[in-house]
């Protein structure tokens, strides 16, 4: 926990850095009086919302979210559309564990919060975030005792939170629309769809 307490300041520092330096750069004048034929202007106070859809080893995952300047944040939940057998549905037969047993894991639902970092370039915007999650996983245990092998009997709940990262990149296709990709540590890969104005 105090480890991930230490990577949670100094990527909270950096952030703090690089939306300083944003804030710098912004108020200065810009010298370049030729129009740009570029869709998006990365001084400007673009708004956005964006929904996203992704696969990774929690199954499939969704979320939604708002962007304003160069921060933004999310909310994602993660864990449709998973392989669990039916008998995880009911309470344990026995507890603790038994001695002798092997055991599965099966990823439920997870939820995230982010708050997300942008650095336009053109026509591309690049973001990087950090957030927190929490998940709950299913554990089953199939007993290696001779009266019950090879049987399901156990089962427990894992529930676990802690610090989450994601990062990606979204291009301006449009005046409007905005497509991207990225990766988000319990989301897994995941493309968005975004809707921005200024």
């Amino acid at each position: 926990m105090n480890y991930q307490k230490q990577i949670f300041t100094q990527i909270l520092l950096i952030c703090c850095l690089c939306f300083t330096t944003n804030i710098l750069s912004a108020q200065q004048p810009n010298k370049d009086t030729t129009t740009d034929e570029s869709f998006f202007n990365p001084k400007s106070q673009i708004k956005m919302l964006f929904g996203d859809l992704g696969y990774g080893t929690r199954g499939l995952s969704a979320a939604i979210g708002f962007r304003y300047g160069f921060l933004g944040i999310d909310l994602g939940l993660g864990g449709f559309i998973r392989n669990i057998p039916n008998y995880t549905l009911y309470p344990s037969t026995t507890l603790p564990f038994p001695t002798s047993y092997d055991s599965t894991s099966y990823p439920t639902l997870s939820v995230s919060f982010d708050i997300i970092y942008y650095y336009d370039v053109g026509d591309f915007s690049f973001f990087g975030g950090l957030g927190y999650y929490s998940q709950s996983d299913t554990i089953l245990a199939k007993s290696n005792d001779q009266a019950t092998l090879g049987s399901y009997f156990y089962k427990q709940v894992n529930r676990q939170s802690g610090v989450c990262f994601t990062l990606g990149g979204q291009y301006f296709v449009s005046e409007t629309i905005a497509v991207g990709l990225g990766y988000h540590t319990k989301k897994g890969v995941f493309a968005e769809i975004c809707y921005w104005w200024y």
